[in-house]
């Protein structure tokens, strides 16, 4: 049974996933409902311990956090292209070969190329940057969602894609906080490549409007640790331990 208890907050993606992972690896059936992460400074990780999550991924032929944290944002190519209409263009252009190799699409791309019934896709990216930058001293605090989950599309899929329902951005200040909410979460195989994705998202979002990126929020409805033994899991603390005088990237 799930408690109040099951929260985590950490500074980094790197130290909150770890903390997940400890915490829910030692519960009963190694799983929970209602997992709250908290992250305070969603972009940044911690090296020591992004490397050791790379290999024991590797080890498990899982794929590598950066593949996972493309079907979120994909941060390599929002490099070349900072102006989000200019990004959304470009990934909707590559979208049907991306489709070959994720058959049911990926988050980002519900995010730029939202299906709307009859009309025409929505590309909420552009559309939640632009309400952003029109911001006016009223400070409308709440109105900027981003939506993954389509009833129309995804109400007779039994499992899978989309485990991630949607993400609310929250404006306080000049600072943009970010809550996403996940049906599921497989801590081992998509946490940190989950979490990376939404940290640079909220990032990509914040260099766009001229905001401060503010705390990052993820509650999984039901969170496990999956694949990884218990001796894994140890090795991964250890990763921890050796991270003292860390460097950490941006």
């Amino acid at each position: 049974m799930s408690t109040f208890r099951d929260t985590v907050q950490a500074g980094t993606i790197s130290d909150a996933w770890l903390k997940a992972v400890e915490l829910v690896g030692g519960l009963p059936g190694r799983s929970t409902f209602h997992l709250v992460v908290r992250i305070d400074e969603p972009a940044r990780e911690t090296n020591t311990i992004r490397t050791a999550a790379d290999l024991l991924l590797q080890g498990l032929r899982l794929p590598r956090i950066t593949t996972v944290r493309n079907t979120i944002f994909p941060n390599e190519v929002a490099k070349r292209f900072p102006e989000p209409a200019d990004l959304s263009a470009y990934y909707r252009h590559r979208y049907p070969s991306i489709c070959r190799f994720n058959r049911r699409g990926t988050y980002f791309g519900r995010l730029v190329s939202l299906p709307d019934g009859d009309g025409p896709p929505i590309d909420q990216l552009s559309n939640v940057v632009d309400k952003l930058r029109r911001r006016s001293r009223r400070r409308m605090t709440s109105r900027y969602e981003l939506n993954m989950y389509l009833a129309a599309v995804d109400r007779n899929v039994a499992l899978g894609f989309p485990c991630l329902s949607g993400c609310a951005l929250h404006l306080d200040g000049e600072t943009l906080h970010m809550c996403a909410q996940y049906r599921n979460q497989y801590l081992v195989e998509r946490g940190y490549g989950n979490y990376l994705g939404l940290g640079q998202l909220l990032s990509y979002v914040c260099g766009a409007t001229s905001l401060t990126v503010g705390e990052l929020l993820i509650v999984a409805g039901h969170a496990q640790v999956d694949h990884a033994s218990r001796k894994r899991i140890v090795q991964l603390l250890h990763a921890r331990e050796r991270a003292g005088d860390r460097v950490e990237r941006g």
